[in-house]
């Protein structure tokens, strides 16, 4: 009985976010990996992407840059930040990973980049 009321909310909350989705007709959901729901997160973090001068920051927003080391003539680039909005972070992640196991071209470049 329980979790058939649970199962009643999820699917109702799936509804609202989908019929928003509809109403706001972004082109986000045409990109490989990112279905109504990631969508929804990463507009919603996003909120404007007008307020992002460039592209390097609203990775830095999502936490995606990387640390860098610099001594002398030496950078080397490190692991992931981490700071900025988790749930964002989240949400491109998870459209890479399916963007990587969908498309054939991201996969053959992101082979490249991990070689």
């Amino acid at each position: 009985e329980i979790i058939k009321h649970y199962k009643r909310l999820i699917d109702k909350a799936e509804t609202c976010v989908n019929d928003l989705m509809a109403e706001f007709n972004s082109v986000i959901t045409t990109v490989t990996g990112i279905g109504n729901r990631l969508g929804a997160v990463i507009l919603a973090e996003i909120r404007n992407i007008h307020a992002f001068d460039n592209p390097a920051q609203l990775q830095a927003f999502a936490g995606l840059d990387s640390s860098i080391y610099q001594s002398g003539q030496i950078d080397l680039a490190g692991r992931m930040i981490k700071r900025g909005s988790p749930h964002l972070r989240w949400a491109l992640i998870q459209a890479a990973k399916a963007c990587a196991r969908f498309s054939p071209a991201f996969k053959a470049y992101l082979k490249t980049k991990l070689e």
